[in-house]
This record gives C-alpha cells, structure tokens and sequence, in this order.
C-alpha cells in the first residue's frame, strides 16, 4: 500500500484539497504512524496566566475524527459565522474513522426495507426493535436516555450523510443464530447476554439486518471516503481550521475543579500556545485503545503484550485531561478485542477463520476450547480462558480438506504463506516442529479430535456436530492466533447534550464530548457499524449546542 504525506501549509493546517488522494493513502499514513509522547506537560497553566491567549476561536474540536468533523458541520449549520479549529495530534485527518469499514447501523433506511422485500431478516425493524436489542447486547450497562438517541436520530444522521454524497449499498446482519449445544461440555462457555431460543436455535441480540455497509464517496470506500466527504463539506463552508501534528496538552478550566472551560493548551512541535474556545471545547479524541497500560489496569485480563487494531492517537490522554479538571467516567472496563488477527503479521489476513475449519491448539500442543467465530456472544468467556491459561495467542490448525472449504484466493493464500501467517507443512511431525510443540502430544490432540468427529459427539468441549471436521488430510496448516485491543465502549459521562459530567453529576459549563472517548451510548458492548452512527448522532448534536452559546467575553 503506497504511502503519501498530506499536503500542509507552513503552520500545519491542512490544504483545502489535501486530505487524501486515494483510499489508499489516508489508511497507509495513519496505520503506520507511531505511537506520540504522554500529553503530560511541566508547567500547567497558573491562575494569573488564564486569561493570557495567543489564538481564539469560537470552538475548539479536538480530534478530526467522524464525530468531529460531524460536529464541525452541524455547528456550521447552525451558526455560519462560528470560527472553528479542529486539533489532530497525527500527521493525517480521519484517526479511527479513516480506518474503519465506514459501515452505519439504522433501521428504516430505505436501502433495508428494499432488502426486505425478500427477506424477512430486514422487514418491520424499528428505532423501538433496534432499542430493545442494542440495550440488551450491552449487558443494560448503558444510559437508556442515550441509546434512546442513538436509535431515534440514526436514520437523520443516515440521511445528512447521503446529503453530504455519501452512500450506501446494501445492509447487513451482525449477529446470527448460534447452534443449541448438544452436550453439557458446550455449556461451559458463558453467554454474553441471555438468548432466546427458537427453531433448535439460541438467536443473536440482533434480529435485524440494519449494518449498512460499503460506504463510498466518489471512487473511495470505507471510512477514508466519510471523512473525505465530510473534509470537503468543511471546506466548503470555510472558517473551519483543521491543524494536523497538533497535541492538545491541557484544558483550561476557570479553577481546576470549577467554573468554566476557557480553552485548550496546543503543543507543535518545540513550541506551544493557549487557544480561547469563547464558546466552548468539544473532546472527540477517541477511546483508549492504544493505551496498554490503561487497557491492562481497568481489565487486567487484556495481556500488556496485545497491540491496537487502530491508529495510534486513541491513547486517552484527552481523557485524562479531562478528569483532571473533574470529569466522571462510566464503563472504563468495557474493552472489547477482536479475535481474528494474526500473531505473527497483525497487518494481513488470515485464512481459517470459520468455525468447522479449524481447531485451536495450545502452546503444550493440546486443544483448549470450543472453536468460535469472532462474535459478540462469547468474547468475554474466551478472554477468560485465555486468561485462566495465561495465552495471548494460540494456533489454529487445519488441513486441505479445510483449505478446500474455505477456498481462499489463490495470490493472497500464497502470499499469506510467504510472509509466515499460514504455515503448510506435509506431515504433522513436521506442522509441531514449526509451531513449536510436542510432536506426539499434536499427534494425541489430532487423533482425539478426529474421534470426536467419528462418534458425532465432542466430548471435551462441545462442539456442535455440524462443526465435526476431521484434521487428516495433508498437508496440514497451522496459523498463529491472538486478540487485539479493538474499542472502549466506555469512557467520560455525558448527558443528552452531550455536556460533561463531573463526578456529582454536574455539567462542566462549556466542555463537550462526543465519538468513543465517551461511555454510555452502548453498555459493554458496541456492535458492527454503531461507532459512525454514534459519531454522527452525537456530533451532530454537540455542534447544535456548542454553537448556540453566548460566546464568553
């Protein structure tokens, strides 16, 4: 993937037309920037200097993310003479937002009820439907004031989106039926949420096929293409300063713990400046994420060796800032990993990633657990297990009966095979040499399993009958497995304002968050496609409010 820097002008500030040339480019610059020094500074700013400003605005984002750039534009569209500046620590716009698929989860867009014609899974959903079963997939853990925004203002933020030329191709199901176990071995994996059963079936959370995906703005898709469109929407309403390499070091605060915000503390460079916001500071700065030591405090399961699927800026320093001038935060422990990365190159792909297609195989060469896909359903019981056993990562094993069903591209299963994420190996003697494990206790693991699949019954774990593949035929495959830190879903208390919370509940006058560095929109739990909606909804409204202050003299 080329690799290209964006186009600046001599203070930092991003050129009209140079956020991304291709997809390509926005993605590559963000996925291979490093992580950036603490935001901690030497000298905090003192009573007789807080007044003292070498630039202001009438709003200070920090962050360029989706909820930022929403932000930016619902706080144009309210006031069109508003002066905003847009701080982003990274050399590129877009942080998480750019990275991800760009999918968008609502109900009632007319995409889905076209789908729904034909196919029951996308008829008569509702903001009532989604409620219900967004609450329900995050353990009840979250703000049902705030879900209830979620769900009853996604298809608005769909539609500002189309009107801002993006769209949309088709939706799709995050959560599917799970197979019933047959035996009590397959119960010893807790559910992440009490299902209901039907048809010989335990059903996902989500009933509906409401994950809009393939977003696409002119010939880019995902993420990069969202951001672009907002970019240019930017752009075109001007007064919008969008300053890149720009760490936000401080938020000032009348007093530490009361009073209102003042404005911001910009690091760039050797040099740094205190920034008025007359009207206030909105945090869109992202989640944690790529803080290990954070990660590993509030869930010590998260192993210290895990890495961040995302960009580098989602540290929580903006968080932490504002704690320190008395922010509450709900649900910090809520750190959701993905289970489908690599080990050996987290950056590419993986082949057997299906369940029925492999089996997963420890570091003593012994299976330790009932093989499942990357669902919401048993995230949390299989960081447990990896936890009880002190693994972060694992290999899954397969063989070309397993390769056939899977059916990789043929250039991409080579190179997969060139680089060391998918080893072949001809005999099993030689597939534990590679992975590093007994030969004979592999052999043992192999010959138990394909038993299980001869008698239709898996004794140790439960796995379902229909899932009962033999390992047998070479040659043989071996992948190394572990999970990676993907999201926060929790973070700074907000109300349905979106105004930070102190830790009495009381709103900090003046200071806004919005996007994943906040907690409550989803509980535990954030499925496919909520981080833009949630980005938008919440945006959208924080630049309603923010805007429609009186600006402090």
């Amino acid at each position: 993937m080329n690799q290209e820097e964006m186009e600046t002008n001599g203070s930092g500030s991003l050129s009209r037309r140079g956020f991304i040339a291709t997809a390509g480019i926005g993605i590559g610059a963000l996925a291979a920037t490093t992580v950036l020094a603490s935001c901690s500074s030497d000298q905090k700013t003192t009573a007789d200097d807080r007044q003292v400003w070498d630039e202001e605005y009438d709003i200070v984002i920090v962050g360029s993310g989706g909820a930022g750039f929403a932000c930016a534009l619902s706080a144009k569209e309210t006031d069109g003479d508003v002066s905003i500046a847009i701080y982003e620590r990274l050399p590129m716009i877009g942080g998480n937002s750019a990275l991800s698929s760009g999918n968008y989860g609502v109900a009632g867009t007319d995409i889905q009820k076209k789908q729904g014609e034909t196919d029951e899974l996308y008829k008569d959903d509702s903001p009532d439907l989604y409620f219900k079963e967004k609450r329900k997939l995050g353990g009840y853990r979250s703000k049902p004031e705030l879900t209830r925004i979620f769900v009853d203002q996604a298809l608005d933020g769909f539609n500002w989106l189309n009107g801002l030329g993006v769209s949309f191709q088709k939706a799709a199901m995050y959560d599917e039926a799970i197979p019933a176990p047959e035996n009590v071995q397959g119960l010893a994996f807790k559910f992440g949420y009490n299902p209901e059963f039907k048809d010989g079936m335990w059903l996902g959370c989500q009933t509906k096929g409401r994950h809009h995906k393939s977003a696409t703005y002119g010939d880019l898709k995902g993420g990069s293409a969202t951001i672009q469109a907002m970019s240019d929407a930017a752009n075109e309403f001007g007064g919008i300063d969008v300053v890149t390499n720009a760490q936000v070091t401080e938020i000032i605060r009348e007093e530490q713990l009361s009073g209102e915000v003042l404005g911001v503390v910009i690091a760039q460079g050797d040099s740094t400046k205190r920034v008025k916001a007359r009207k206030g500071v909105v945090l869109a700065a992202g989640g944690f994420s790529a803080n290990t030591e954070m990660c590993h405090k509030f869930d010590p399961r998260i192993s210290l060796d895990s890495t961040n699927t995302g960009c580098a800026g989602v540290d929580g320093q903006a968080l932490l800032m504002a704690q320190d001038i008395g922010a509450d935060t709900q649900g910090m422990d809520f750190i959701q990993p993905t289970f489908e990365d690599s080990y050996n190159d987290s950056t590419q792909g993986v082949i057997f990633n299906k369940r029925g297609a492999f089996i997963s195989i420890g570091h003593d060469g012994k299976r330790f657990w009932k093989e499942t896909e990357n669902k919401s359903t048993f995230r949390d019981a299989r960081l447990d297990r990896l936890y009880e056993l002190g693994y972060y990562w694992w290999w899954n094993v397969a063989d070309s009966a397993s390769l056939k069903r899977m059916d990789p591209d043929p250039e991409e299963f080579e190179m997969l095979k060139e680089i060391g994420n998918t080893i072949e190996c001809q005999t099993v003697d030689e597939l534990a040499a590679a992975m590093g494990v007994p030969a004979e206790v592999l052999q043992e693991s192999l010959d138990r399993w394909n038993g299980f699949c001869d008698a239709g019954v898996d004794e140790d774990f439960g796995q379902e009958s229909a899932y009962l593949n033999k390992v047998i035929e070479p040659p043989f495959y071996a992948e190394s497995r572990c999970y990676n830190r993907h999201s926060t879903p929790g973070g700074l208390c907000i109300n349905e304002r979106t105004e930070v919370l102190d830790r009495a509940t009381q709103v900090i006058p003046r200071l806004y968050a919005i996007g994943e560095i906040t907690g409550g929109v989803h509980g535990s739990e954030r499925n496919g496609g909520c981080s833009w909606t949630e980005n938008v909804v919440f945006g959208r409204i924080a630049g309603k409010e923010v805007a429609s202050l009186e600006p402090k003299a």
